[in-house]
């Protein structure tokens, strides 16, 4: 399979997918926010293209300059992008969001990915972890976020900026340090 046909496929699914949790428009703004983020560090991403506005059928387009980009690479691509979407729709993507995706976009382009060292198993089981333990928490009585710390205000560690007392990022490393206020130094 062509690079242009996995991406496109991908990129469509999880439009479809995302587009059935939260709205189609909210899909799109999702989806081309992050690839346009991404294009930074995988610049072929810029042949790609997300568009609310034309027919369902022609949402997502690819240009065939992808194609000569290394399959390796543009695989390691599309596992960050539906990571980071996954992440963002959290709460909104539910259990099966993984399983869904892979259903809307295709045997054959899930084989290719797999041959290509993307296991979006993986993902679904990690996403199934992380569903199991928030409901175990829940269970266990753990207080509930109130409406001042929406879920978009806490991070996937269970922290917000509330306990933050100042955080480091080094530039070079691209890299952030988080201190909360119950760090001693």
């Amino acid at each position: 399979m062509k690079n242009s046909e996995i991406v496109k496929n991908v990129i469509r699914a999880l439009y479809t997918t995302a587009g059935r949790r939260t709205t189609q428009s909210f899909a799109v703004a999702v989806i081309g926010a992050i690839v346009k983020t991404l294009e930074q560090r995988f610049d072929f991403l810029k042949y790609l293209s997300v568009n609310a506005e034309r027919e369902p059928d022609q949402v997502v387009t690819v240009a065939s300059n992808i194609d000569s980009i290394d399959p390796l690479l543009v695989a390691r691509s599309i596992e960050t992008v539906v990571q980071i979407i996954y992440m963002d729709l959290k709460d909104r993507a539910g259990l099966y969001f993984i399983k869904e995706l892979q259903r809307n976009a295709g045997e054959d382009v899930i084989s290719n990915l797999k041959d290509l060292g993307v296991d979006l198993e993986l993902l679904q089981i990690q996403q199934q972890y992380l569903y199991r333990r928030q409901s175990r928490n829940q269970k266990k009585g753990e207080p509930q976020l109130s409406n001042k710390d929406s879920i978009d205000n806490v991070s996937l560690l269970g922290y917000s900026l509330e306990n933050v007392s100042h955080w480091n990022f080094d530039s070079d490393k691209k890299e952030c340090i988080i201190y909360d206020k119950m760090a001693r130094f």
